[in-house]
């Protein structure tokens, strides 16, 4: 490059014009030296797996060796993705290494735990990768040797790593069971547990410091406002649905109960006495049974839509062009679309009750609802002059809808979900 521009500095043309054909040559030049400065690392990439290019660029080493391995293992011999694998898997290695001796310094010893087990399943894949044929140049010609990948050992790092975590979940554990934080020394055990499920006698301590942390929420029958009964007892549905859905999401400190218990529990402790539960009596039963909230809730409204059968008949007409004959043509269609629809919509409002306190500690409204609807088309005609919303209308004639009650009770499932997320939410 320096010799072709020596060269264009060099010459002396004897005519202006010659002078001007001079200069934009030594600009073309120029323009074309900086395009190939930007464009040859890109041409180097220019064959590399494009997701293992685009992992790489966006500094994602792992996933990009992984790519890697993957292509090389089908296609041992593509250069441009083990020239890229060269380059990235030292740089994957070395971002977890240092990201974990930085975690050692600070005593982090889950984040260290988690950074040297990242290098070693890095390196647990490369050592499986047979070794692959590397091209170089000898004596002017193109030659392959085998290249084996090398990787760190970080086993022993790994486990001083793994130790450490053990021992600090522990000790942090016995210091906050000690200041009756159970909820927080639960979880420290369960981080020891993580590593090592036996490690001395964190599985029992972590199980009584978990159950001196849970709490008890029982969750009455919902009281039916809404007039309604012929969908039967509602309220006790969606009370014992709310109790199926908080338990599907496996809270780890709460645990919930329901009327029977409670009612079962006072028989016993009151030799077959009962009491009311309501909201004025809750504080007192609980502190006796061990509940340390109440959850009492009210079926409001419940909406149950079910209109006739709709028709609507039109007679629908279209232009068309025939471009052989180069002729305009009608298309008509004479159309009847049915439809059908059922609805329900379910209102519902909770309280819960704070045994120790004796306070409404929550208080929430919520609203869902169900919708079927089908539809279907008779017609005569060309049924491309129908609408196109109208031929949406697939369904067989006669098509039957779900009837209120399946709609209620669907609508009573995702009422309790969302009720059992907000009491989760609350709680957790």
């Amino acid at each position: 490059m320096k010799r072709v521009i020596d060269q264009l500095r060099n010459l002396k043309p004897k005519e202006e014009a010659v002078k001007g054909l001079s200069l934009i040559s030594f600009v073309r030049v120029i323009v074309a030296y900086l395009l190939l400065c930007i464009f040859i690392p890109l041409v180097a990439l220019s064959g590399v797996d494009g997701d293992a290019k685009e992992a790489y660029q966006k500094g994602d080493f792992d996933t990009s060796v992984k790519i890697l391995i993957e292509k090389l293992r089908m296609k041992p011999d593509h250069q441009d993705n083990i020239a890229l694998l060269e380059t990235v898997l030292p740089m994957a290695f070395q971002k977890h290494i240092s990201q974990a001796e930085e975690a050692v310094s600070k005593s982090e010893w889950d984040r260290a735990y988690d950074e040297y087990f990242g290098a070693k399943k890095l390196a647990d894949e490369i050592v499986l990768l047979p070794a692959v044929p590397k091209e170089k140049k000898v004596d002017g010609k193109k030659v392959k040797e085998e290249l084996k990948f090398d990787a760190p050992d970080v086993k022993s790092q790994l486990e001083n790593a793994r130790t450490n975590a053990i021992n600090s979940h522990y000790q942090k554990g016995l210091e906050l069971e000690q200041k009756s934080q159970f909820k927080q020394a639960a979880i420290e055990f369960r981080g020891s547990t993580k590593y090592d499920p036996n490690y001395q006698d964190a599985p029992t301590r972590y199980a009584d410091c978990r159950k001196k942390a849970t709490l008890r929420i029982a969750i009455i029958p919902f009281e039916n406002l809404s007039g309604k009964s012929q969908f039967g007892a509602i309220g006790d549905i969606l009370a014992s649905q709310i109790i199926s859905s908080a338990m599907n999401s496996s809270p780890e400190f709460i645990e919930f109960v329901t009327r029977d218990y409670v009612e079962q529990i006072l028989r016993e402790q009151q030799a077959g006495t009962t009491e009311i539960i309501d909201p004025n009596s809750a504080p007192k039963l609980g502190k006796v049974l061990g509940i340390h909230a109440f959850v009492f809730g009210k079926i409001l409204s419940v909406v149950a839509i079910e209109p006739p059968l709709s028709k609507q008949t039109q007679r629908t007409c279209v232009e068309r062009y025939d471009y052989k004959s180069k002729t305009n043509y009608t298309l008509c269609a004479n159309w009847t679309k049915s439809a059908k629809e059922v609805s329900a919509e379910v209102s519902a409002s909770f309280q819960v009750i704070d045994v120790e306190k004796g306070t409404i500690i929550i208080a929430e409204t919520a609203k869902d609802g169900s919708r079927d609807f089908k539809c279907w088309v008779e017609y005569t005609g060309d049924e491309a002059a129908i609408p196109q919303e109208v031929r949406l209308c697939t369904a067989a004639k006669d098509a039957p809808v779900d009837p209120p009650e399946i709609l209620v009770n669907r609508t009573l499932e995702s009422l309790s979900k969302t009720l059992s997320d907000k009491l989760i939410a609350a709680f957790q």
